[in-house]
């Protein structure tokens, strides 16, 4: 009797001891479950660029470890494969091992900005040209065109000589990624002497650029306190610009599914110009050139719009004139041998499937035909602003299937 005793309790001490391990075992497994689940969490925050996803390897988590995560493309859906893992605890405990397969419709979007605000070609035996208030963004959720999905790069002032961009990498504020925001700066007693040399008087400069990937997105900008180019040599002074404040940006909006590309003379900044000393002046210019889309039929937007508060042309004999109106309606004014302002090209393009957009141009060009100069262009307010989008415009995160392997 004793001995029937023993066994019977011999196996309900066996029967509770499985039945506490299946419990144990089981929790463990929503545990391990759990542990995967953030791990698709992690990758899932890079959505719509989920090939950025960097990948996790050995990640302590909640008291086990998400052992990893990776995102590989397959046609259009990206496939996010997590393994969560929790260890055995206490006498009876049992490690558990959890695999999630998770398939993400891919939302593929592009574009791209920039703008600078002067541009002046080559001045004979003094230098190869000079560009300020430059910025451009870029961004791609496949990484085909940009590998770092995100990149924004600012740049206020480049100064190129035959050999190359005298200025090149002195000031070039440049976030790729998720580096996010980076600025820089320089003042006017900190640059290169050989400046003052060339005719340049340059005023401090500064730049800056920010770029994630969580969703792509980018932003720059740079800025001039003012610029003098000449005398110099046998040139008289070219031109004379004040402040100069430039931003190029390109922004995904889920919520209203529009991707916003722009680039331009800063908000409601402006710049004045003044060429061959008080001979030609333009008062207050203003450039953007936004492009816009959400995936509609025929609400795709493209705009590229420039103006001033004047341009006055000072004449020999007659004195300052007011030019602007003549210029709107004959697209270009003369002052024989000394120079010539056209309004400059512009091109605004839209997809009927509301997918595309692109806007792009300058304001002015200005040549300067005297025998010294040899006929230097000068483009005046150049920027640009395009955006790829697929149909249906831009989505929150679908998830197509999520099953554990």
């Amino acid at each position: 009797m004793t001995l029937i005793i023993f066994l019977i309790g011999e196996a309900a001490l066996s029967l509770g001891t499985t039945v506490r391990k299946n419990a144990v075992f089981e929790t463990n497994q929503r545990k391990a479950y759990y542990i995967a689940e953030a791990g698709v969490e992690r990758a899932l925050a890079y959505y719509p660029a989920l090939g950025s996803f960097p990948g996790i390897n050995s990640l302590d988590y909640a008291g086990g470890v998400i052992e990893s995560v990776y995102v590989k493309e397959v046609s259009t859906q990206y496939k996010i494969t997590s393994t969560g893992h929790y260890p055995k605890d206490g006498p009876v405990g049992i490690k558990a091992t959890k695999k999630l397969e998770v398939i993400i419709q891919a939302i593929h979007y592009k574009g791209n900005a920039f703008s600078k605000i002067l541009n002046v070609g080559a001045i004979p035996n003094v230098l190869a040209g000079v560009t300020a208030g430059k910025s451009w963004v870029k961004v791609d959720t496949e990484g085909k065109e940009t590998n770092h999905y995100a990149e924004a790069e600012g740049i206020p002032l480049e100064v190129k000589l035959p050999g190359g961009n005298l200025l090149e990498g002195l000031l070039t504020v440049t976030s790729t990624g998720n580096e996010g925001k980076k600025t820089g700066g320089i003042n006017p007693e900190n640059l290169p002497a050989v400046l003052q040399q060339l005719g340049l008087t340059v005023g401090a400069l500064t730049a800056g650029a920010d770029s994630g990937t969580t969703p792509p997105r980018a932003e720059s900008g740079s800025g001039i306190a003012s610029l003098k180019l000449g005398p110099v040599l046998l040139f008289p002074e070219i031109l004379e610009v004040s402040l100069i404040k430039t931003e190029s940006s390109i922004k995904p909006d889920f919520a209203s599914g529009t991707l916003v590309s722009s680039s331009g003379i800063a908000g409601d900044e402006s710049v004045n110009i003044f060429l061959l000393g008080d001979t030609l002046k333009i008062e207050a210019l203003q450039v953007k050139a936004i492009a816009e889309a959400n995936g509609k039929p025929g609400e795709a937007k493209a705009n590229f719009n420039w103006s001033v508060a004047d341009i006055i042309l000072n004449y020999p004999i007659i004195g300052e004139k007011s030019i602007l109106s003549d210029l709107k309606t004959q697209g270009k004014v003369d002052l024989p041998g000394v120079l010539k302002i056209s309004l400059g090209p512009e091109q605004e393009n839209t997809n009927p499937d509301g997918t595309y957009a692109k806007a792009s141009g300058s304001a002015l060009m200005v040549e300067l035909p005297g025998f010294l100069l040899g006929g230097v262009i000068i483009e005046i307010g150049n920027a640009e602003a395009e955006v790829k989008i697929p149909p249906g415009g831009l989505k929150p995160c679908k998830i197509a299937s999520w099953k554990e392997k």
